[in-house]
């Protein structure tokens, strides 16, 4: 009985041997080893940001009529957040900053242009600026035209200036309508719709004016800036954009001479003055 008591307990040990042995085998194979724990922490350390390398700048427009707009729009390869940057737009004719942007890869802004001929936009990020943009004024015309070819002395005349662009949209700008014999302005139209002596209608300017007697007068069409009221003279005018074809016209009576349609009255348009046909200074001169 004390010999298989002694075997049993002989064999506990050994098994408890063989056991730990085990264990600790298995310790050994699963631990890792120091050089592939660092090559499994290189794995979650996130990659250093990438700064924007390119900016490009365009636009949905090159040219703007009066009221119209364009949007320009900046774009860069990077987004901009993962690197603290920041996308701006500038407008480089002003030296003045017109957008911002913080986060994402584009930035964009909507710009007018109400006076001048041109400007010049650019994007900036970090150090580095995009290609120039520029955005062209539309050029403005008027013409200008009567409602009829023979008048007489008190009769009322109509004078209508159609300009390319709404005036409605492009203040500080107006149409004016001069007599430009008396050197008096006679129709205003501004950006209201509204007049002076003259009403904005299907787009242009019409004034209505008494025929005046004695010699021809010179009536012709402006866009410019100045004052809103009549009776200014031309050298009122500033920042003139257009002016319009010239129209000459003379009273109607007495008997019907060289290049008159009618006794006394003759009206030449822009046509007439490109073959060398001048306004006489009264009457008398046609007569020589």
């Amino acid at each position: 009985m004390k010999r298989f008591r002694r075997a049993r307990s002989l064999m506990t040990r050994a098994l408890g041997g063989l056991l730990s042995f085990v264990l600790v085998g298995a310790i050994l194979v699963y631990l890792p080893s120091p050089t592939q724990a660092s090559a499994d922490e290189s794995v979650v350390v996130p990659a250093a940001a990438s700064a924007p390398t390119t900016v490009i700048l365009t636009s949905t427009h090159a040219s703007l009529q009066a009221g119209q707009s364009a949007t320009l729009t900046a774009r860069v390869d990077q987004p901009i957040e993962d690197s603290s940057s920041r996308l701006e737009i500038w407008n480089a004719s002003r030296d003045t900053r017109i957008a911002e942007c913080t986060s994402g890869v584009e930035c964009a802004v909507v710009v007018q242009m109400s006076s001048g001929s041109h400007e010049s936009f650019e994007a900036r990020v970090n150090s580095i600026t995009s290609n120039e943009v520029v955005v062209e004024r539309a050029a403005w015309s008027v013409s200008l035209n009567v409602d009829k070819s023979v008048f007489s002395v008190g009769e009322s005349v109509t004078l209508t200036a159609m300009p390319n662009q709404d005036i409605k949209l492009a203040q500080p700008y107006r149409v004016y309508v001069l007599d430009v014999t008396t050197d008096r302005t006679i129709g205003v139209c501004n950006h209201s719709g509204r007049g002076s002596n003259a009403q904005w209608a299907d787009g242009a300017c019409v004034v209505s004016t008494t025929f005046p007697t004695g010699p021809a007068h010179t009536y012709r069409a402006y866009v410019a800036q100045g004052a809103s009221n009549v009776g200014h003279p031309l050298s009122g005018l500033t920042d003139v954009q257009a002016i319009s074809n010239t129209f000459f016209a003379w009273a109607a009576g007495g008997p019907t001479l060289p290049l008159e349609t009618a006794g006394g009255s003759k009206a030449l348009h822009e046509r007439g003055c490109s073959r060398g046909l001048k306004p006489p200074a009264s009457r008398s001169d046609l007569a020589t």
